[in-house]
């Protein structure tokens, strides 16, 4: 008896400690069961008092496109001089950098030669002259003949025929003078305008080809800068517009002046901005021109921290949402919310932020800072910042 009353109380333990297990099991699941849909049984291992930062979703029905293109500041006026003749150069009266006005002689070619042949041309249409004056005297005799009877028709032609010679050979030897004396001018290379002299190519004694830079002048004053823009952006640029532009950390006004009708080496196309004030400017100089364009297009501003890359290309943002108040559990109490992964198509985006649509409420809370350390569920604690919804 005793023997098997040991062995009935021995059982009877097993089942009640079996029974109790059982009751714990089911409730451990009851307890589980209470969370919120979305939220990862997960979460019981992280953190649930983590706080993140957000910001409110801002919509906006367009935003606007900006882009900045660097030119350069040229001068409106930059030639390379050269004489019209081939010569032995004789003279510089100018170094680089030097100051020089219009008319101011650069350069002289050697007009020796040219000087000798002017001479002699001289002396030739002086022949000329006083042969055509001998035949006009002859004419007039033979005239006077020929109504005396004295000389016959022939003869008379003759006088004029050779009258007409001697001055048709005047006017020859005058445009071979002529042509002697513009040779002499164009042996002195005149300045066109007021500039500088930014370079100069060639030193006395060399023998210059006809059309062979001599030196470079450059306009001192109404500078210009050309600047490429993308076929984007053109249209928003039109002849006349008054833009700013920024010149050596200094804002400098310029009125567009000409849009070239060729693309450049960059598939870009030229404008031409003239400038109202050029203190302190020099050729080559870089300026940067800003450009907007406005984009009909509903979404939102997201910092580049918020997005996170998916598969096949696609982009999410994290949303924080309210966890529903029926939850009660101790690992929970801290947390008011959970992370929820939305979809958003990228519109544009720039240095530090991007403009975004998708499946995404207006003034939900999304995840601004740090969401590479978060996961789908995690249970954390917001701290909200302002935000207007404008491009940064």
């Amino acid at each position: 008896m005793d023997s098997n009353h040991k062995k009935l109380m021995n059982g009877s333990r097993m089942l009640l400690a079996f029974m109790s297990f059982i009751v714990f099991i089911l409730a451990l699941l009851v307890t589980g069961s209470k969370q919120p849909f979305g939220i990862a049984r997960a979460s019981e291992s992280i953190t649930p008092s983590q706080v993140v930062s957000t910001g409110l979703v801002k919509y906006q029905d367009e935003y606007y496109l900006e882009r900045a293109f660097i030119g350069q500041v040229e001068p409106n006026q930059l030639s390379d001089l050269g004489f019209e003749l081939t010569g032995l150069l004789n003279v510089i009266n100018f170094e680089e950098g030097d100051l020089v006005k219009k008319g101011d002689i650069i350069a002289v070619l050697d007009t020796d030669r040219l000087v000798a042949q002017q001479s002699e041309a001289r002396a030739n249409l002086a022949k000329v002259i006083a042969d055509a004056r001998l035949k006009e005297s002859t004419l007039v005799r033979t005239i006077k003949a020929f109504e005396g009877k004295a000389v016959s028709a022939q003869e008379l032609d003759q006088a004029k025929e050779d009258r007409e010679s001697a001055i048709a050979l005047v006017s020859v030897a005058k445009s071979q003078l002529d042509s002697i004396t513009v040779d002499i001018n164009k042996s002195s290379l005149i300045a066109p305008f007021d500039g500088t002299i930014v370079k100069k190519f060639i030193d006395v004694g060399t023998v210059v080809r006809q059309g062979q830079t001599i030196a470079e002048l450059q306009e001192n004053k109404n500078f210009e800068v050309r600047i490429g823009i993308s076929n984007n952006l053109i249209n928003s640029v039109q002849l006349g517009d008054q833009k700013n532009l920024l010149i050596n950390s200094n804002e400098y006004l310029g009125i567009v002046s000409a849009k070239l009708p060729s693309r450049g080496q960059n598939r870009t196309i030229d404008i031409i901005l003239e400038l109202t004030d050029t203190n302190q400017l020099r050729a080559g100089d870089l300026a940067r021109l800003s450009l907007k364009k406005t984009v009909n297009e509903r979404g939102f501003w997201v910092p580049l921290t918020a997005l996170r890359e998916g598969k096949r290309g696609l982009w999410s943002i994290y949303i924080a949402s309210h966890i529903p108040n029926k939850v009660n559990h101790a690992s929970n109490l801290e947390a008011t919310h959970f992370i929820e992964r939305r979809t958003v198509i990228v519109e544009h985006i720039n240095e530090s932020s991007a403009y975004v649509s998708g499946a995404v409420d207006s003034e939900e809370q999304m995840i601004i800072e740090g969401a590479h350390k978060l996961v789908p569920g995690q249970l954390v604690r917001i701290k909200t910042f302002e935000s207007d919804g404008a491009s940064v």
